[in-house]
């Protein structure tokens, strides 16, 4: 991975903060950076524009054509903080740009008619759905505040792919792009999905993006985007080194420390409760924590639909390395000698369908999990829950739900387990996770949940410790059928509480280490078991 120099870019973004007052005037609307090989500015409309050879720090105007010979690249940064880089063969011509930095408003239309690109949104595209768009030979892109890359082939056809929110929109809910045309509109709405649109023809279904299509476009802009949101963070790499799996178990239990990128981390968030699904960091922080790397690598399989809260957890995680001494177990929890009790929070976790890639499918919701160890009690609340789903599996969506939980599980002495409570099946601990579990019928009213009961339970094994949530007359899950009329049929909501033990610098004390880190995942299925979506946050640290 290359190093980047995190001083340059901040001097650039000095720069253009002291020129965004003057954007409209002059029509200096950036600036030229990172140029390699020929990068020519072929036409202009602005008096102060020259024709010609251009050079790290050349002002760009209003309607500068701008042309990157074969093996070259630049990147141009506006005044709003867009970031547009080109790649071999690229040509831009700006037409549009509007912007009044005191209140952050205005308009860019961007036309690209050939050649790779990637660009990261800036503060236009916050303001509004419509403020930033960006037109291509065969369709034009509406993006919300997010990272898209792609490819105009010499014929027009395009391959568009959403990235994933940018550095400069660091911590922001997963952003998105409209792609459209006369003959159709289409959706990204998940990271690395891309849709293909060729001449005369509607965009494509979105889907993965090949692994061909990626390689290309980042052979050509030549920045990956681990190294630009390192620079955004502050630091000079991205770059971790996967956990180590140090006796041999499977399970990677080494985390080195990245003291510059866990500090960034801690102060771009603040200890909030803030997630992000960029893909970089997604990676970064998995491969560091995870028990799915495989000979120090992971793939999208093992990483699954995670988010990562950038909190205290990983941000501690990181800062000074950690080991993981596995799970916490049902007996650590009522024996391990816990006292008080620790908040989880995570906000805007965001639930991506893996049985469809249909347009528009997915959705989010906030989590509060309250682990309470002096009086033995485990409480999640689920607010601001919803989604869109493609119940049939036919590639469309066909049903939209919203949802909220409030469960408490009582797993002490005097709770309705007792002392009947089962810490160890197959001579192995019960790990001592709560889930809940509720099934709605076709008119989102609450069901018994698998033919029997309506249940949770703690422990990793459904045989045991199974507690009716509706009997307590206090506990509640709700599902509401947001398109009106019937749903497709039954409905699955599953949320799994987790807490494991780190420890974090070196420091393995059973006091300190137990329960200190906590994930939460929601799934929503069949009552067959079929999974329809799903959304995972990690990392997450007391508040």
């Amino acid at each position: 991975m290359r190093v980047v120099s995190v001083v340059g870019w901040v001097c650039v973004w000095a720069a253009l903060a002291g020129f965004a007052g003057l954007a409209a005037a002059a029509e200096f609307i950036g600036v030229a950076a990172a140029l390699r090989g020929d990068v020519v500015r072929v036409s202009a409309v602005e008096g102060e524009a020259s024709v010609g050879q251009l050079f790290s720090g050349t002002k760009i105007f209003l309607g500068d054509e701008i042309e990157v010979a074969s093996g070259g690249r630049m990147q141009i940064m506006l005044v709003d903080e867009t970031v547009f880089t080109l790649g071999s063969g690229a040509r831009l011509v700006i037409d549009e740009f509007v912007y009044d930095p005191a209140s952050q408003t205005g308009s860019m239309t961007t036309n690209i008619t050939r050649g790779a690109f990637r660009f990261v949104s800036g503060k236009l595209a916050k303001s509004s759905p419509k403020a930033m768009k960006v037109t291509l030979p065969t369709a034009s892109l509406s993006i919300r505040g997010t990272q898209v890359a792609g490819i105009v082939e010499e014929d027009g056809a395009s391959q568009v792919v959403l990235v994933g929110p940018g550095p400069n929109n660091f911590g922001a809910s997963l952003g998105a792009v409209t792609v459209t045309n006369s003959f159709g509109s289409v959706d990204l709405i998940r990271p690395n999905f891309a849709t293909t649109i060729l001449p005369d023809q509607p965009p494509a279904t979105p889907e993965p993006a090949t692994p061909e299509a990626i390689e290309a476009i980042e052979a050509s802009t030549g920045e990956d985007a681990a190294t630009e949101i390192a620079a955004a963070l502050g630091v000079d790499s991205l770059e971790v080194v996967p956990a180590i799996d140090t006796d041999d178990d499977g399970i990677p239990d080494q985390i080195v420390a990245n003291s510059d990128l866990g500090a960034s981390i801690a102060s771009a968030t603040a200890g909030d409760a803030t997630v992000t699904n960029d893909t970089e960091i997604l990676e970064a922080v998995f491969t560091a924590l995870s028990t799915a790397v495989s000979e120090g690598e992971t793939g999208p399989d093992d990483m699954d639909i995670a988010g990562i809260n950038l909190g205290a957890g990983a941000a501690a995680l990181f800062g000074g390395g950690a080991q993981y001494l596995g799970d916490t177990t049902i007996d650590q929890l009522r024996n391990g000698g816990l006292t008080g009790s620790a908040v989880y929070q995570a906000n805007d976790v965001a639930i991506a369908c893996v049985n469809s890639g249909a347009s528009g499918c997915g959705g989010s919701y906030d989590v509060t999990d309250t682990w309470n160890f002096a009086n033995g009690t485990i409480k999640t609340v689920i607010s601001n829950g919803s989604t869109t789903l493609d119940y049939s599996g036919d590639g469309s969506v066909d049903t939209n739900i919203a949802f909220s939980m409030d469960v408490t599980i009582d797993y002490s002495a005097s709770g309705p387990l007792g002392n009947s409570i089962v810490t160890e099946a197959n001579g192995q601990q019960l790990i001592g996770f709560a889930q809940t579990r509720a099934e709605y019928d076709s008119a989102a009213s609450l069901q018994p949940y698998g033919m029997s009961q309506t249940g949770a339970q703690v422990g990793d094994d459904a045989m045991y410790n199974q507690i009716d949530w509706t009997s307590d007359g206090v506990s509640s899950v709700t599902m509401t059928n947001q398109g009106g009329g019937s749903l497709p049929g039954s409905i699955v909501l599953r949320s799994d509480a987790y807490l494991s033990n780190f420890a974090i610098g070196g420091d393995d004390s059973a006091a300190a280490s137990t329960g200190n880190i906590a994930s939460h995942e929601i799934n929503i299925e069949k009552p067959d078991g079929t999974t329809l979506a799903e959304g995972t946050v990690h990392g997450m640290g007391s508040q």
